[in-house]
């Protein structure tokens, strides 16, 4: 490519071949060991390199123009592109879905149905009532082991609630067990009011942008996908279960919170790694 084109203008004439290892030493050998302060060095190393490549100017150009045209080929070829992105991540053991038109438009309602009115006790059923997806489970991540209900008391529990809890489960809140930097960064129960009042600063700034503010059950969801509740939210959004979606209510109020804290928010690059995925076609060929 136009590297190796550059690395080749480098590479004295004699050289075995134009490896970086060669290029490499094709630039320490332009500025002799003799040539003065480290300063020195630089700028007559700056002069013979830009010296060679003007020498070589007219195949670099070429090169330029070739990659330029490849780049126009590929974009009229979305297998191209796509081709292109899935060698950067290596042999793929499966390909990701890719939702249509439809699904964005349906939103969130259309994957799980209408949330509950009362949203706090709808919260509280989903996490406490009898169902084959409340049981106990253990994240990847950190390796807590612990139910929905515990999460549900530890999040928003009264105080009530929480002794009797604890009682029950030996004392102690399920904890970390793998994955943490240091004992600072161990989570900790704290009442669902400590967050709430944390929200009212929030709140301010997004009154003064006369946008709507959060309340209570969207700082409960948020709270609650911070912590293991994660792993049964993404699988219940990734494959409903057909007897019918748990944690409805909760799942509309973390996007919720999610939509509304954005406003706050300031943009910027979001990289997602995949291991394994390939990305589908319809994910870079543009619909009609």
């Amino acid at each position: 490519g136009l590297l190796d084109q550059m690395g080749d203008a480098l590479t004295p004439p004699d050289g075995i071949d134009a490896q970086q290892q060669y290029q490499l030493r094709a630039l320490l050998s332009l500025v002799p060991e003799g040539e003065g302060d480290k300063a020195r060095k630089l700028a007559v190393r700056e002069k013979k390199v830009c010296e060679k490549l003007r020498n070589n100017i007219d195949n670099i150009a070429v090169k330029i123009a070739d990659c330029i045209l490849q780049l126009c080929e590929d974009h009229a070829s979305g297998a191209a592109i796509v081709e292109g992105v899935d060698g950067k991540f290596g042999e793929a053991d499966f390909e990701l879905s890719y939702a249509g038109l439809s699904d964005f438009h349906n939103g969130l309602e259309g994957i799980i149905g209408p949330p509950s009115v009362h949203f706090m006790q709808a919260m509280e059923e989903e996490h406490t009532r009898e169902h084959k997806l409340n049981k106990e489970f253990t994240t990847s991540s950190y390796g807590i082991t612990t139910t929905p209900k515990t999460e549900w008391l530890f999040v928003a529990g009264s105080q009530r609630q929480v002794q009797s809890h604890l009682k029950s489960i030996g004392g102690e809140w399920p904890a970390e067990t793998r994955g943490l930097k240091d004992e600072s960064h161990r989570r900790k129960y704290e009442p669902l009011e400590t967050y709430v009042e944390e929200a009212k600063k929030l709140n301010e700034k997004l009154k003064a942008m006369k946008e709507l503010e959060l309340i209570e059950a969207e700082v409960a969801g948020a709270r609650l996908y911070t912590g293991p509740m994660n792993v049964k939210y993404n699988g219940v959004l990734r494959n409903p279960p057909a007897d019918g979606v748990l944690y409805v209510t909760t799942l509309h109020s973390v996007n919720s919170c999610i939509v509304k804290s954005s406003k706050l928010t300031k943009a910027t690059k979001v990289y997602r790694g995949v291991v394994g995925g390939k990305l589908p076609p319809s994910f870079l060929k543009p619909n009609e």
